[in-house]
């Protein structure tokens, strides 16, 4: 996007897919990632600040961090970012808003970056399956004690 403030002035909008190539750092904490459907729109707030909405839809392959197994995160993210030259303060009172996040942006925006940025605040910082169980010691790689097998063997 070469001028994101003719863009939300302009009410412009753009929308389509991205792979694991266009994401690379999403790929890189996946194990596999769909295409990504992805829309970007311009707009005017109500204080006349110009603003983007980004969506995002799609489905990334995560280990479960419980049994180690793979798992389908199914990702739908839907941001309002308020538009910030780099030179300019955002107020506190932007920042503490929930309705719309502030950015800064000098001169064009990447929108394969902006929607990877958003997608990438969305990751679960532990993925886990709603149900499954932790490996057993030979799962996770674990040996058992040799006092525990000679134990064992000296009950038999």
């Amino acid at each position: 996007m070469s001028d994101p403030l003719a863009f939300a002035r302009d009410a412009a909008s753009l929308s389509g897919e991205f792979g694991s190539a266009e994401l690379p750092r999403l790929a890189a904490s996946s194990l596999e990632l769909g295409a990504v459907r992805w829309h970007v729109s311009g707009l005017r707030l109500e204080d006349g600040r110009a603003a983007l909405e980004v969506s995002a839809q799609g489905v990334a392959v995560l280990r479960c961090e419980r049994c180690l197994e793979p798992m389908d995160w199914v990702f739908a993210v839907a941001r309002r970012l308020s538009l910030y030259r780099a030179d300019e303060l955002i107020p506190d009172e932007e920042l503490e808003d929930e309705s719309c996040d502030a950015i800064h942006f000098a001169g064009t925006i990447d929108v394969a970056s902006l929607v990877e940025d958003e997608i990438l605040l969305e990751l679960p910082v532990f993925a886990r399956h709603e149900v499954c169980e932790p490996p057993g010691p030979w799962e996770a790689g674990e040996k058992p004690s040799p006092f525990a097998v000679l134990a064992q063997l000296k009950r038999s």
